[in-house]
């Protein structure tokens, strides 16, 4: 959907995913409407960026972010680094067709707090926990010794 690959989703990108995801082709009344509810920026912009996309497409109870922990850290972690590497997000990220190497980078110096120039599973799962705004549910320390 990020056709130009700058890790925002404009109007006309969202238009054009759900009209070829959904096979239906929807009124600008109803794509606004759509970007409208999943813009969490204060005050709204005019796109939807990684952080409004990822809130908008995940439950967030308990049980289901544990769920995405588990399945996050048997996809990235489970390997002898236990870390990922700018080319293993690359990868990932590549083969969903989501972004382009630019925007990895830019992802990469987000959750790399401290500048190693790979991710360990505690700062992934911090980035994803400040993120979504649930440090007052989840614990990094709690969820790695669970994993």
């Amino acid at each position: 959907m990020d056709t130009y690959g700058d890790g925002k989703l404009g109007f006309d990108e969202i238009k054009y995913g759900l009209d070829l995801l959904l096979e239906h082709n929807h009124s600008d009344e109803q794509i606004q409407s759509v970007m409208t509810n999943v813009d969490c920026d204060v005050p709204a912009n005019d796109h939807i960026d990684f952080r409004d996309f990822l809130i908008a497409t995940i439950r967030t109870d308990h049980t289901s972010m544990m769920g995405y922990f588990h399945r996050a850290y048997d996809e990235f972690f489970q390997n002898d680094r236990e870390s990922i590497g700018v080319q293993d997000l690359a990868n990932q990220l590549s083969t969903c067709k989501v972004v382009k190497q630019s925007f990895v980078s830019s992802i990469m110096l987000a959750i790399d707090e401290d500048g190693s120039g790979v991710i360990t599973a505690e700062e992934f799962f911090q980035f994803i926990i400040d993120n979504l705004g649930l440090n007052h549910r989840f614990h990094v320390r709690h969820i790695v010794e669970q994993l």
